[in-house]
Order: C-alpha cells, then structure tokens, then sequence
C-alpha cells in the first residue's frame, strides 16, 4: 500500500483512500464539503481542527466535520500511515433520520479525535472490504453502513440550526461558493455581504481558518475532483474552475489534496 483511492460509481457516496507514507502527502489547511474520517495506522502527527492544534498518533481516529477548516502533518523524525474516508453528507443524514430531524437543521461531530480500539478497527476491515474485487456493491454498503453508524454511537453528534442568514460572514462564503466559476473581486464579496474589506479580510480568516481567497481556490479544487471523476480531461477541468493554466491547477490540486490530478485520475480507473 503507498497512496490508494477508493471510489465505486454505484456507491458514490463515499470515497476511501490509503496512505503509506504520508511525508510524501503533506497538506495545506483546507476544508471538504464532505464529513471526512482519518485512521491513523502508523506514526504521529500535528492534527489542526477547529482553530486548533493537537498531536495525534497511531490507533487514534479524527473525525472533520463538512466545512472544518483542517490540515494534518507527520512529525518529522516520525513514520506516517493513514486511511481517509469521505463521506456525502446527505448520506450519512439518512443513516440518522428521525421525526425529529424534520426540522431544518444539520448535524456536527462534537470530538474531533478519538483513541477507540472498536472503531479503529472496524474502519480499517472497511477499507479491506471495499477494495477487495470479489465483494459486491450490497456487501459493501453494508458494511459502510454499519461503520459510519458505530461512528455515530461512539462519537456522537449534536444538530444544530445552520446560521442565521443575518451573519454577513457566512453571507460571504455562501457567495464565494455560489460564485466559484467566474471571476471574483473582492469589492463583490465586500457588496454581497455589506462587509468593508479590512473586517471582511481579518474575520473570515478567524471565522473559517484561511482567506477569502484561500477559500475560493479550496472549493474549486472540490469542485475540480467531482470534474475529473466524472470524466473531464485535467485540461478541461483546468480551464472550466478557471485556473491560470494548467500547471497552476496541478500545484493547486496537490497542495490541497496531496496527489497531482493524474494520480488522481488514474486511482479512479484502477
């Protein structure tokens, strides 16, 4: 195992991936639209999460709820080894539903780090499980079911109001995102969410975990992964989420996801 993906077209809601070295895989903080699950299987590391910073090490497991501003990086005298899964959110809120969840709200994980032996391993004979060729799809929907729900029974979750559309903060985000496949000025922004551009620059870094425009090039490189799984060429993908060219979108796409986009392609046809 050096750096494998995992992902199904007929079970597309989740994506799986192993590391062996992760010194070679080194992140910038960044976030996913996705809930995302680390199994750290071998060495230690500075884990950042919620404005955080923690030091994490083998058996343990992190848990990123959809948005967190996040990055994790070995320790360098220390070896590095990990699983990723990332999960749809709309997904996983079917795993929960109940009569109480009619109203609009959204979940969140309340721990971001956990050192729970049950968990490490059942997550561990998942990703076992989905690579394997002679398991079929049911099989191994079960078993992500059954995983991400004893995620939840360990873990637990809390639901929460998503926030007032009154905070121009997340205002400006919801632009951002809405707005990811053209040009941005910052005057834009600033207009959108009635925000001057000095406390728009200062709080959205301590809102979010990184600048405006840190979190533009964050979703484009998301929206560029569901591009490129769907069978657009790197080039293509790069002139559609408006990148330079094509070498500054493959800088951008391993700072934020540790692979180059051809590794990535390749890893979805194997």
């Amino acid at each position: 195992m050096k750096n494998t993906f995992w992902y199904n077209n007929n079970l597309p809601f989740v994506e799986a991936r192993a590391v062996e070295d992760g010194h070679k895989f080194c992140f910038d903080k960044h976030s996913h639209e996705t809930l995302s699950i680390g199994i750290i299987r071998q060495g230690r590391a500075r884990f950042y999460n919620r404005g955080k910073t923690v030091e994490i090490g083998s058996g343990e497991v992190t848990v990123m709820n959809p948005g967190d501003v996040h990055a994790c990086n070995p320790i360098a005298t220390s070896p590095w080894s990990y699983l990723m899964f990332h999960v749809d959110v709309d997904w996983f809120e079917t795993l929960n539903e109940t009569s109480e969840t009619a109203i609009q709200s959204i979940f969140e994980f309340t721990e971001s780090v956990g050192s729970t032996p049950k968990l490490f391993t059942r997550f561990t004979e998942l990703y076992e499980i989905l690579i394997r060729p002679d398991v079929n799809c049911l099989e191994k929907e079960i078993a992500m079911i059954e995983s991400f729900t004893e995620l939840v029974d360990i873990f637990g979750t809390r639901r929460r109001l998503p926030p007032s559309d009154s905070d121009r903060l997340v205002i400006a985000a919801r632009f951002i995102r809405d707005n990811w496949d053209r040009k941005l000025g910052l005057s834009e922004i600033c207009t959108a969410s009635g925000l001057s551009a000095s406390y728009l620059t200062r709080s959205f870094r301590q809102r979010f975990g990184m600048t405006p425009y840190a979190y533009l090039i964050n979703h484009r490189i998301q929206e560029a992964r569901y591009m490129l799984r769907n069978g657009l060429s790197i080039a293509d993908v790069a002139h559609e989420a408006l990148f330079f060219d094509q070498a500054h979108f493959q800088r951008a796409f391993k700072r934020l996801t540790a692979v180059n986009p051809g590794a990535f392609v390749h890893s979805l046809r194997g």
